[in-house]
């Protein structure tokens, strides 16, 4: 977890989330200049790039939630990324949580997982 500002300047803040995990496949994600990048790390590390970020929801009880949903089709699967972020207002911290599905197009069941992260200001 790390630290945050208000809701009006947030938009314009680079991030870094780490995952808590040091054995997670996604080790890390960042937001930075309008873009999202995801770091996963399996037989070799890929990156990879979406032109978005994600976008705020909820700004209830003291706390500022942003998601975003993107697919990447890799030819024999489809994977489903939900990378999720929270700004604790009144601690002044960040938390993050990637959940992806992976789908084969063997028909075998979807695949789920889910991994935190703690968030900085880069």
């Amino acid at each position: 977890m790390a630290s945050v500002f208000t809701t009006i300047r947030l938009s314009a803040q680079n991030l870094e989330f780490t995952n808590n995990s040091s054995t997670g496949i996604y080790p890390k994600f960042v937001i930075q200049n309008g873009k999202t990048t995801l770091t996963v790390k399996a037989m070799i590390t890929v990156t990879y790039t979406w032109n978005q970020i994600p976008v705020n929801f909820d700004n209830s009880d003291g706390r500022s939630r942003y998601k975003m949903v993107v697919t990447q089709n890799m030819g024999s699967a489809v994977v489903t990324y939900e990378i999720f972020w929270m700004h604790m207002r009144s601690v002044n911290r960040y938390s993050g949580h990637i959940k992806s599905t992976t789908n084969f197009n063997n028909g075998s069941r979807p695949i789920e997982r889910s991994e935190s992260f703690r968030g900085k200001i880069i």
